[in-house]
Order: structure tokens, then sequence, then C-alpha cells
């Protein structure tokens, strides 16, 4: 928490989002708990995170003006109003980048909102833990990126 930064550029503010992504959702590659005990490591990780952020205000100010200023700056239209149809692209073009997206990770250069939640939480399963996750502690994060009154 301590590279949280609203006056840092837009690509080290993404980096610092994709850390903590990683670090709330890391799990060792070889493992043997099922995915039910991860689920439940992820929230409690998440939980914690929320949790020490409270205790700590300073913290918390920094990490939420750099949230804030990343979300006010990142273009979200294709996060909110994709269709799943390709753009411009033919049918080789998409696999293409498919492909390299797969062998090749792309950091995200552009301030887009949707390539950095996609490169935060590229699996499946990431989308159902995320949805999965009660109201309280959906509140907690909502307030977070938002202005909850604790500046």
């Amino acid at each position: 928490m301590s590279r949280a930064n609203p006056g840092a550029p837009w690509q080290e503010r993404a980096n610092w989002l994709m850390d903590v992504a990683e670090w709330l959702r890391h799990e060792p590659t070889v493992t043997l708990q099922d995915d039910e005990v991860w689920r439940n490591i992820k929230d409690q990780r998440l939980l914690f995170l929320l949790d020490w952020l409270d205790a700590h205000r300073d913290a918390r100010h920094l990490v939420q003006l750099t949230l804030q200023k990343s979300l006010r700056e990142a273009a979200g239209p294709e996060l909110f109003c994709a269709t799943g149809l390709p753009g411009k692209q033919a049918f080789l073009g998409e696999l293409y980048e498919h492909l390299i997206t797969r062998l090749l990770p792309a950091m995200p250069t552009r301030m887009d909102l949707s390539h950095l939640i996609s490169v935060m939480f590229p699996d499946p399963a990431d989308a159902q833990w995320l949805s999965g996750l009660d109201a309280a502690v959906l509140t907690r994060i909502w307030k977070l990126c938002g202005d909850d009154g604790w500046n």
C-alpha cells in the first residue's frame, strides 16, 4: 500500500493496481487445496486489506485518492458496452491477438479501464470470485473507490 501515489503517472498506478490484484488472487502453481479453499483465502485477503486500510487512515487516504484518480482518468466505454462482436479485425486478426495475449500478457499502456481490469483479473474464475462477494464487502470496496467521508 505504500506504493499508492495519486500523483504518479498512469503506468505506475496501473502497475500498483495489478500488484494489489495479484496479491489478492495469487494461488501457487501446485496446490492440494480445492477451489473453495482458495476462494476463502482470497476472501480473507480482501477482508484483511479492507480492515488494514480502515485501521491506517493515512494509507487509506492515499489508496482512495489513487483509485479515484485512476478511475477518473481511465476510458471505460468498452468495459460497460462491449457486445462481444469483433470491431475492425477479421477472424485471423482476432485469433492472432488472442494467441499473443496468452503468450505475452501486455501491460496496460493506454488509459483503458477494460484493459486494466482484464489484466488485473485474467482468469474466468476471478469473475466468479468477484461476483460471489457479499454485499457488505462490495459496499466497503465501493466506499474505498468513492468519497466516503474518511478524507
